[in-house]
């Protein structure tokens, strides 16, 4: 990236932050890529004959799914974002309307993929991981039949999408949540740019975060309890497995090489409060981070978890800039 390019988004991202603060959100600079790319694509691509591909099979499992939509124009090779949908980790699966506001990457020039994994109540922690990382290599090692640039990959997530792809974004290398679905075991499973929109981050302090955000009185357990989500993911009680949960965390892995981070979080969300983002930009931009130039942290006051004050077309537009920016 030119230090030109990098100014010129600059002023894009000036008018973008005076359209955030005048309904009452904060926000930062936006983040400059540092993380170099795993390989070079092979020259000449071929010329594109399917843009569309359902239900495309990287793993042997059912959940094991992915659907591809390059856009509608152009041989590529193009530049992809990987969709990871939310649903607590128990509910939710990778299809899009017609209308889904993912979509509009599409009409400024990205590929982008919608992956489906296996929830908690299909198989426990590490699997989520595993499958998104097993979509992501299989991707990856079938970028010139896709059409794809395998050096430009972005991941966006919301909720517990949000937590898988911000664990690709920190996780590079680390085998334990690396896993094997899939094959391509030569083949990485990182990612160049993170969109991460109100995501878990450190497990163990969501009950704290919960009462600072106002929703619940001092010494409330919720997340602790065997039957919450993230405890339901681990198969046990959060309080009573902490190097599961360490294992799970994204802030765990937080090295300087890590791609570029955006992180959108509402100040009013009871389900995961705003403290999980503050605290994983605060570890993003520390000593052992990628510094506060990669990291981009927006809070949007009264938002809740989701809805239109992400879903809406500016909002989504902003974050298409970013990966804009980031996989130039």
């Amino acid at each position: 990236m030119t230090h030109r390019a990098f100014a010129s988004f600059l002023l894009m991202s000036s008018a973008a932050l005076l359209v955030a603060c005048s309904s009452g959100g904060s926000v930062t600079s936006p983040p400059v890529t540092t993380n170099p790319p795993p390989a070079q694509n092979p020259p000449n691509p071929p010329t594109v004959t399917q843009r569309t591909w359902f239900d495309e099979a990287y793993g042997s499992q059912a959940d094991q799914r992915l659907d591809l939509f390059l856009p509608p124009t152009g041989n590529g090779p193009f530049r992809l974002i990987i969709w990871v949908h939310g649903g607590g980790w128990r509910n939710g699966n990778k299809t899009l309307a017609a209308s889904a506001f993912q979509r509009r990457a599409l009409s400024q020039g990205f590929a982008l993929a919608t992956v489906g994994y296996r929830l908690s109540g299909v198989a426990k922690w590490p699997a989520q991981i595993h499958d998104v990382k097993g979509a992501v290599r299989f991707l990856r090692a079938n970028a010139r039949r896709f059409a794809l640039d395998s050096t430009r990959f972005g991941a966006w997530g919301l909720s517990a999408g949000a937590h898988l792809v911000s664990l690709l974004g920190t996780s590079g290398g680390i085998q334990v949540v690396e896993g094997t679905v899939g094959g391509n075991a030569g083949t990485s499973s990182r990612v160049q740019a993170v969109a991460d929109w109100f995501g878990p981050t450190d497990f163990l302090q969501m009950d704290a975060g919960l009462v600072t955000a106002g929703c619940n009185p001092p010494g409330t357990v919720e997340q602790g309890l065997a039957t919450s989500e993230t405890s339901q993911l681990l198969g046990a009680a959060i309080g009573l497995v902490p190097n599961l949960v360490a294992q799970a965390n994204p802030i765990t892995y937080i090295t300087p090489d890590d791609p570029p981070f955006l992180i959108h979080q509402g100040t009013a969300d009871c389900t995961v409060p705003f403290t999980q983002s503050v605290i994983f930009d605060t570890a993003l931009r520390g000593p052992a981070g990628i510094g506060s130039a990669n990291v981009s942290l927006t809070l949007i006051t009264g938002a809740g978890h989701g809805g239109t004050q992400f879903t809406n077309d500016t909002n989504v537009d902003r974050v298409i800039a970013f990966f804009n920016q980031v996989l130039r």
